[in-house]
């Protein structure tokens, strides 16, 4: 008997964004460099903070 042949999804099916674009993973260099600027932000605001919650912010605004 012949198997056969289905469709398979496509590799990135599943990484890409509503608007049909495929989303890409920032670099750890990209995220480490937009975390020191939001740090730079927070401390001359004198606002609490640390750099796991920068680098979180940094990566959320990088994914977006």
């Amino acid at each position: 008997m012949a198997k056969k042949n289905t469709p398979s999804k496509s590799a990135g099916a599943g990484n890409k964004k509503a608007s049909g674009t495929t989303a890409r993973k920032p670099t750890d260099e990209e995220i480490s460099q937009k975390a020191h600027e939001i740090y730079l932000e927070r401390v001359a605001k004198g606002e609490p903070g640390n750099p796991d919650s920068d680098w979180q912010q940094a990566l959320d605004i990088l994914q977006s």
